[in-house]
C-alpha cells in the first residue's frame, strides 16, 4: 500500500522533473523544492 499524502520528498516524478529544471537552468538551487 502506497500513501503519497504520507511521502515527505515528492514523488519520483516530481524530482526528476525539478533535478531536469536545475540542471537546464544552470542553477542546482532551483531543484530545492519547499515541503520535500
Amino acid at each position: 500500500y502506497v500513501s503519497p499524502e504520507s511521502w515527505t520528498h515528492g514523488s519520483s516524478k516530481q524530482r526528476q522533473l525539478a533535478l531536469k529544471d536545475g540542471l537546464q537552468n544552470g542553477d542546482i538551487e532551483s531543484c530545492r523544492t519547499p515541503g520535500w
